[in-house]
């Protein structure tokens, strides 16, 4: 494997754990368990001008399939999309201003990785044990959750933490 393409792989993986951390530390008070086949919500009130709108987060967690994420404002659905649509942001206009919603990947990086995986790796892709254990990680790091932020404009709409077990 061409090393400059296995260091870009690391280093991105990197980066997206410690964005993992630090969204984690600031954690938003609003959490979504994501249940397969079943739609999981969470809400909250903002004001939107001079009204105060009632804002949801909504996920339909997949049977071995994509996740779809559904923001609603006062019952009625603005926005709808798709897992991997969400990690570049899905948006439209809303009473003149921009609604986006964007729901960025936490990743999950093993904590131990077993000497026989990485002899695996080393013999199967013929690199060196530390190559090896790199692509070990990274092919067992896992997306655990999803920070959901919906804004409107300058205003910040909803914050939900999206955990899949």
């Amino acid at each position: 494997m061409n090393k400059r393409f296995s260091t870009t792989w690391l280093a991105l993986i990197a980066l997206t754990c410690l964005s993992s951390i630090a969204i984690a530390e600031d954690a938003p008070r609003l959490k979504i368990v994501s249940k397969p086949g079943r739609p999981v919500c969470q809400s909250n009130s903002v004001k939107i001008g001079e009204v105060s709108s009632n804002i949801a987060l909504c996920v339909l967690g997949g049977n071995f399939s994509h996740d779809q994420y559904s923001l609603n404002i006062d019952k009625k659905q603005v926005l709808k999309g798709i897992d991997d649509e969400t990690t570049r942001g899905i948006s439209s206009t809303y009473s003149g201003d921009n609604l986006v919603l964007t729901c960025l990947p936490q990743h999950e990086a093993p904590t131990d990785v077993s000497l026989e995986k990485v002899e695996a790796y080393q013999k199967m892709m013929k690199v060196s044990a530390e190559d090896a254990k790199r692509m070990v990680i990274l092919a067992e790091t896992v997306e655990v959750s999803r920070f959901c932020k919906a804004t409107l404009g300058a205003i910040s709409l909803i914050e939900v933490q999206v955990v899949f077990e």
